[in-house]
């Protein structure tokens, strides 16, 4: 079957972050950027259930952040592919290109060299995990309109995690106060 490459941005929607106190945990939900490509012909598009707002507010409500990159002030992105069947269930989810940067990078540089290799892989494997949990949870897509021989549409969908500003300013004051401790303490003798 010829692949064809269609690029369909349904929507770029930046919505603020929000952050909640609770019990001294923070729980977010970070900007949400919705960008659907789809690969494949097909006559009409698939879609998600009341289009990419609910689905940027889906992915709002049911992000978790992972609590380790948390931890060490880590933002990332994944991409999650999948095919839409011609009964609009997801099969075949998988994450690919996982980024990640890390904000707090003082307490990152305080491990040894094999402790932050083996964090950045696990950085990756948390937000791959977290993303790929949010596409398999999702409802039944509009499957659109499938070229005849046609079985699935194949869709990619970038999820952001972005750590909310209060955390970031948090991340900072941290790394003010590690690096105040380690000044020499001048004394008035005289």
């Amino acid at each position: 079957m010829k692949k064809t490459f269609f690029t369909l941005l349904l929507a770029a929607l930046t919505l603020s972050a929000m952050a909640q106190e609770t019990d001294s945990t923070l729980v977010t939900a970070d900007a949400v950027d919705v960008d659907l490509y789809v690969f494949g012909d097909s006559v009409a598009d698939p879609s998600y259930p009341g289009g990419a707002e609910a689905l940027a507010k889906y992915l709002r409500r049911n992000k978790k952040y992972p609590e380790l990159p948390k931890m060490y002030g880590v933002e990332g992105d994944v991409v999650i592919t999948f095919n839409i069947k011609r009964d609009g269930s997801l099969t075949d989810i998988t994450a690919h290109s996982c980024k990640y940067v890390i904000r707090d990078t003082y307490t990152f540089g305080q491990l040894d060299e094999a402790t932050q290799t083996r964090m950045k892989n696990e950085f990756a494997l948390r937000f791959a995990t977290e993303g790929k949990r949010l596409v398999a949870k999702m409802p039944k897509w509009y499957p659109g309109q499938l070229e005849n021989d046609q079985e699935y549409a194949e869709f990619s969908l970038p999820i952001h995690f972005r750590m909310p500003e209060i955390l970031l300013r948090r991340i900072e004051n941290r790394k003010a106060r590690a690096l105040a401790k380690q000044q020499p303490k001048e004394t008035d003798n005289q």
